[in-house]
């Protein structure tokens, strides 16, 4: 029987495994685990895991996890200059991970570095590389000398595994400076798989708008090839995101998407997808060829998340209303008699002011009017709230969260969800820049979750941009790229060129960009996705959230919380061992209830 009682000692390497025949115990490869909540960074050494280990000759790695859950595990390998190896470095360095059942299974990846260069748009930006691409391991590689290499192995429990733990092992073979090989490298693996399983995306308690551009015209200046072809490749790019919980939507739609789209997220379990966002039709009828934008068909913005409310909204004549029902008409009907409406919303006023209450109501009271089980999203950061705004999911900037609006909303039948964007991007809010180490994404899930059984929201969450790629194609930013090129991955070095300052305001503003904002997958090889490190942390996140937070009762979880965060502004990582420690207390109250 599985025991609910037993709290697992979370042990980390942070010294080199003892190496047979060796003068020192340090003059071989160094090898460690580190929290995938920490940053590794080109110089780092195992010094840097901000973790200790009673036992240095016994390297492990433990991993906790629901069932149907992914988990990672982080591994930090480097070989440096010293005056028995002048050269350094390892060449021919493959990873195998073997022993476990065939109901969890593994990949891997090497952590690429990208550059971030200081932006004057927000505090703590830059600081030269800094990892965040996860490229997949597909044949042996090279690590240079002197440089910390993250290598990352993603942990993923079946629906049909059993409760209880697992052991497996990591094991590296590579070769040395002197041509011989390197000694025996190998990290036990123990994975606890609770007593409590995660639910599928069709079953999932968070409602979800993470937008992306996903058509043939944001890819296309990337693989360029006449061979290329989006929609060969799109289900994987697909796959990726729903894979981290962050179903592929598009929010920024002049149009409906390919309805083949739809049904495929449907086919995934995928519960929510916009269909269009009302507000971004021509004004006018006339301008509708002239004002065609081939990218905002596709879901780029035409303007991206900058925090509170800005600008002012259209006055939306009768004209304009009918074109909108009329261009919602055909795809409500065709979504409604597959059995797909449900699952579908529209989106619109993008932070505008409260002075859009007016032509808020006139849309989306017209929208309801003609549609009444097509559900409406609004990014509206207002307090008080109305009630009566024909509004069933108001989208409000998390940090902006007040409890006693969200009763009033949500006592009403309405959802709230809650929103980041580069705000706030103040060093002591948490965010999911890249310089931000991985436990901030984690835990601003965490403080959703907070929220959520305390007060009752939010209930979603939502992202303006997943595949925002913006880099400077002029000369008067601070580093100019005038053509856009995939992520290749490099066997021989894990520094990557790829410009991840995304100049959001190009144009208007050249001096100011944001190192990752907007992106959390990266374009590479072969017209194929990779995945990011925040990328997975935000699901080991929103991961908790659904399956552990969600469902503990709020006088054992909040406190547990409360440890790690309580609001935008506070908080404090309190250690890898001690968020283990409270996801085994919840999993173990939660499984307990059950019994």
């Amino acid at each position: 029987m599985f025991s609910t009682q037993i709290l697992p000692v979370f042990l980390f390497l942070c010294c080199a495994p003892k190496q047979v025949g060796a003068s020192w115990s340090a003059s071989g490869p160094e090898l460690c685990v580190v929290p995938t909540t920490a940053q590794v960074r080109p110089d780092s050494t195992c010094s840097d895991t901000t973790t200790s280990s009673s036992n240095c000759a016994s390297p492990a790695a433990y991993v906790n996890a629901q069932i149907g859950e992914v988990e990672d595990i982080q591994l930090l390998l480097r070989k440096s200059i010293d005056a028995d190896d002048t050269l350094g470095g390892l060449t021919g360095v493959s990873v195998v991970v073997n022993g476990l059942p065939a109901d969890i299974s593994v990949k891997t990846f090497r952590v690429g570095y990208v550059w971030a260069q200081h932006s004057p748009r927000y505090a703590g930006s830059g600081g030269g590389w800094r990892p965040d691409p996860l490229m997949p391991i597909s044949e042996k590689f090279d690590i240079p000398s002197e440089v910390a290499q993250p290598l990352w192995v993603s942990v993923s429990v079946g629906r049909n595994t059993v409760p209880g733990t697992y052991s497996g092992q990591v094991s590296i073979t590579c070769t040395m400076s002197n041509t011989k090989a390197c000694p025996a490298l190998v990290v036990p693996v123990h994975i606890t798989v609770f007593n409590v399983t995660l639910p599928t995306m069709a079953e999932t308690r968070i409602g979800s708008a993470w937008s992306g551009s996903w058509g043939s015209n944001t890819f296309t200046p990337y693989y360029p090839s006449p061979s290329f072809d989006w929609n060969t490749t799109k289900h994987t790019w697909f796959d990726l995101m729903i894979d981290h919980r962050m179903p592929p939507d598009s929010i920024y739609l002049s149009k409906a998407r390919d309805y083949d789209d739809y049904q495929y997220m449907a086919s995934k379990g995928v519960k929510w997808f916009a269909i269009l966002d009302v507000s971004s039709l021509p004004l006018t009828l006339g301008a509708h060829n002239a004002d065609s934008n081939k990218s905002h068909d596709e879901g780029m913005p035409k303007r991206v998340h900058s925090g509170g409310v800005r600008g002012a909204c259209a006055n939306y004549s009768a004209e304009y209303v009918e074109r909108l029902i009329d261009t919602l008409t055909p795809i409500v009907t065709k979504l409604e008699a597959d059995g797909l409406l449900e699952s579908a919303y529209v989106y619109g006023f993008d932070e505008n002011p409260v002075s859009c209450e007016p032509q808020v109501r006139k849309l989306f009271g017209a929208t309801k009017k003609a549609f009444p089980k097509l559900k409406t999203a609004a990014v509206l950061n207002w307090s008080p709230m109305p009630v009566d705004l024909p509004v069933d999911i108001w989208i409000l900037q998390y940090e902006e969260f007040n409890a006693k609006d969200a009763a009033v909303w949500s006592a009403a039948g309405k959802m709230q969800w809650q929103y980041h964007c580069i705000s706030p991007d103040d060093i002591s809010s948490l965010n999911t820049f890249i310089e931000r180490p991985g436990l901030q994404s984690r835990l601003m899930m965490w403080l959703a979750s907070l929220n959520y059984l305390q007060y009752g929201a939010p209930t979603g969450w939502l992202y303006y941009a997943v595949d925002l790629w913006h880099p400077c194609d002029n000369p008067m930013c601070l580093r100019n790229y005038t053509t856009r090129s995939p992520l290749v991955q490099n066997l021989s070095s894990p520094f990557v060129d790829f410009p991840v300052g995304n100049y959001i305001w190009q144009g208007q503003y050249n001096d100011i960009f944001a190192n990752g904002d907007g992106q959390y997958i990266y374009p590479c090889e072969n017209g194929l996705p990779c995945g990011s490190i925040r990328l997975s942390n935000l699901r080991d996140g929103l991961e908790d959230w659904d399956g552990l937070f969600s469902v503990i009762d709020k006088t054992f979880g909040v406190p547990l919380i409360q440890e790690m965060v309580r609001e935008a502004r506070d908080w404090e990582f309190t250690g890898e061992r001690r968020m283990e420690q409270i996801r085994t207390l919840v999993a173990n109250k939660i499984a307990d209830s059950t019994l």
